[in-house]
């Protein structure tokens, strides 16, 4: 991934480098989103399924946990 691992949680209206990572690791997971660097309802959403398929807390918080798995 050309971006670094994110030392916040990662939410719902944020824009930055951390939100192309979440992306960029949901585009790799198998993801039909765009590495836009915005958190907007669609990477939630995506985020969201990541996490009920994982067993994770579903909150669309791209977190610690979540960042992990």
């Amino acid at each position: 991934c050309p971006y670094p691992v994110p030392a916040i949680e990662v939410s719902y209206g944020m824009k930055s480098d951390d939100v192309k990572w979440v992306q960029w690791h949901l585009i790799h997971w198998g993801s039909t989103i765009e590495e836009s660097g915005r958190y907007d309802s669609e990477t939630r959403l995506e985020v969201k399924k990541f996490q009920t398929i994982y067993e994770l807390r579903i909150d669309g918080i791209a977190g610690p946990e979540t960042n992990t798995k």
